[in-house]
């Protein structure tokens, strides 16, 4: 089985919200990812994460191998 890579690790976790990774190094990526700061508890908010999962939407099709996301997964 092989171990995914950090940027696999980030994409995964935006689209399940569950950690697959270091928090720290996360919400680090995930800041990069959306070119802002986000602050901690701006993790709760539901918006962030559809912001997250839009952002990253190719690459976790690329992981899924799949060209299509079926019920917005």
């Amino acid at each position: 089985m092989k171990k995914l890579t950090k940027e696999q690790a980030f994409v995964v976790t935006c689209w399940s919200k569950v950690l697959f990774m270091n928090f720290e190094e996360f919400w680090k990526m995930a800041q990069e990812c959306l070119g802002e700061t986000i602050i901690n508890h701006e993790f709760a908010d539901q918006k962030l994460w559809e912001r997250l999962k839009e952002k990253t939407e190719d690459d976790f099709k690329i992981l899924v191998g799949s060209q299509t996301i079926e019920n917005g997964a």
